[in-house]
């Protein structure tokens, strides 16, 4: 039902849109002009959009997040909303200075003020009806409510009036024939007295049915059933013509004042949303998964496009709407990830963009195993979508998104990560009206764990402050090395002896590390007695320089502690 709802919101209130991108006009039928700098939205969904022309901002209500998030023509941020389970439907009083929000999942309507979006209640509905659609009329807001099944009866759509409080329902029609979903309201952008609801539903006694709404009475019969399901449809600027289509490939419109259908605006498949400017413009986005049109726009009473665009591959459109007091198509797409992103067409403010300075925290930084780290990535403005990667080393760990977040008013993003590994940390910001896309990267090395223990001494004391342990010179000590394990790891095993004056090396050991994280090692051949002996445990990173025996890079270089011994007699 969103994208029913979303497509044919009256422009007379507002047109759908949410984050903008500035994308110069095009007059081209003959090739598509590819969209391009597309802003990232931070939505679960976009299930209602509406654009508040008083206040110039853009109004997303966001079901799947539960929350309602209003960004200004330029896409940067100026408010959340959140606890809001299921919103839906959205509309501004006809004044706009009030804006009502169907809460579905608590039964409500949420009343905000328009200017700064601060609640002034929630009133929930003196009836157990569950407010899904709505939309501004010249003398208030419908709302679209689905009433729970009873015993015999299937469920029903009621509208009610915003005059009283607590709201009270009203049946949609005269006859209290049922609809079976809420209806899909449709108001002229020239003619905001003509009024419609479609049964957008697939079933079979009242899906397609239309009703039209005169001296405050909804009576249906007046237009011939459409084919059901309907799937989205528009009113024209003038109220003349309903334009729409159902599972078909093109378009339909229908003449109302002779109740005449016939195809429309052929040659492309597929329509996903339509919106009609006051200026009698008509855009229609195509859910269109390859090459060619996915947004085209005909001029009033035309049916060859002027202006075609296309979006960039794997993304398609979910919703377009006019800016009812302006230039701007807006357009939402979404991909298989189910990412939104918001693109503007005919933006007077296009302009060349540049790109910004962005950095990213932590270059070079060396930190011990298991720490969580501070990423700080700084844009210098706020309100920039930027988004924090992170690439362990290692082929066996994937790339991770860490944050995804709108810079606060410092210009900064930040979140934090625990390290086990070297890590490439990657800052992009997506890109905006103003800016180009851009990209910072920091490499923070990370240390890991090395243990070294022997077994086989027959005691242990200290010289001095230092604990030695003691070997049988018949004994062989048997030394284990405890590190986090990678296919392939190895350990250096270094030991030096005393020569009365300074540590000399004496022997050492590349010894591979097993996938329970151990590396033992056997020492032999040793018969000097009372001789200062210590062993050490290295990881030694790979590097090709280095004649050492292969080894993995996913770690920075590691010394564990000396372990002192000696042999008696």
């Amino acid at each position: 039902m969103h994208k029913l709802r979303v497509a044919v919101l009256a422009a007379v209130v507002a047109g759908a849109a949410t984050t903008v991108v500035a994308l110069g006009t095009g007059t081209s039928s003959a090739a598509d002009i590819a969209l391009a700098r597309g802003n990232q939205l931070l939505i679960k969904s976009a299930t209602d959009v509406l654009v508040d022309p008083m206040h110039k901002q853009v109004l997303i209500s966001d079901a799947t997040g539960g929350q309602l998030v209003a960004t200004n023509y330029d896409g940067a941020v100026l408010a959340t909303r959140t606890g809001l389970p299921g919103i839906n439907g959205l509309a501004l009083s006809p004044d706009g200075r009030t804006l009502y929000a169907a809460v579905t999942g608590s039964r409500a309507i949420a009343i905000f003020d328009a200017a700064t979006l601060t609640k002034q209640r929630s009133t929930p509905l003196v009836e157990p009806y569950t407010p899904t659609t709505m939309t501004t009329v010249a003398d208030g807001v419908r709302f679209g409510y689905e009433i729970p099944s009873k015993a015999g009866r299937p469920s029903s759509v009621e509208v009610l009036d915003t005059g009283t409080i607590p709201l009270h329902a009203g049946h949609i029609t005269a006859d209290t024939s049922p609809l079976h979903g809420a209806p899909l309201f449709l108001t002229a952008p020239g003619d905001p007295d003509r009024r419609l609801a479609v049964d957008t539903s697939a079933d079979a006694r009242t899906g397609g049915s239309v009703w039209i709404e005169t001296n405050a009475s909804w009576q249906s019969g007046a237009i011939a059933p459409l084919d059901a399901p309907v799937r989205g449809a528009a009113l024209s600027a003038d109220g003349a013509t309903l334009i729409g289509w159902g599972d078909g490939c093109t378009p339909w419109k229908v003449t109302l004042a002779t109740n005449e259908r016939s195809p429309a605006y052929a040659g492309r498949c597929n329509p996903a949303s339509i919106d009609v400017h006051p200026d009698g413009r008509v855009a229609i986005g195509y859910n269109n998964s390859g090459a060619g049109t996915d947004i085209a726009v005909f001029p009033r009473g035309a049916e060859t496009s002027t202006q075609t665009f296309a979006a960039p591959t794997g993304e398609i459109i979910d919703d377009v709407a006019w800016q009812p007091d302006g230039p701007r198509l807006f357009a939402i797409t979404r991909n298989a990830k189910s990412e939104f992103r918001m693109w503007v067409m005919n933006s007077p403010a296009a302009a060349p963009r540049v790109k910004p300075t962005l950095t990213m925290s932590g270059n070079g930084a060396t930190v011990p195993y298991n720490s969580t780290v501070t990423l700080t990535a700084r844009i210098g403005a706020p309100g920039r979508v930027v988004e924090i990667w992170a690439d362990p080393w290692g082929g066996d760990q994937p790339l991770r998104l860490v944050k995804r977040a709108t810079s606060n008013s410092a210009g900064i993003v930040s979140t934090t990560f625990k390290l086990t590994r070297t890590t490439s940390v990657t800052a992009k910001f997506v890109g905006d009206s103003n800016y180009l896309p851009t990209e910072a990267k920091s490499t923070i090395h990370t240390r890991t764990t090395v243990a070294l223990a022997t077994s086989r001494q027959y005691t242990t004391k200290k010289v001095g402050t230092i604990p030695y342990a003691y070997f049988r010179k018949s004994v062989k000590p048997y030394f284990t090395t405890t590190m986090p394990a990678y296919p392939g790891r190895r350990q250096t095993l270094q030991m030096e002896f005393w020569n009365g004056n300074t540590w000399r090396p004496l022997r050492s050991a590349h010894v591979a590390v097993n996938s329970a994280g151990k590396s033992h090692y056997t020492l032999t051949g040793m018969t000097s007695v009372n001789v200062p002996l210590r062993a050490r445990a290295t990881y030694r990173p790979y590097d090709p320089s280095t004649p050492l025996a292969p080894n993995d890079a996913v770690n920075a270089l590691t010394y564990g502690n000396w372990l002192y011994f000696r042999f008696t007699a």
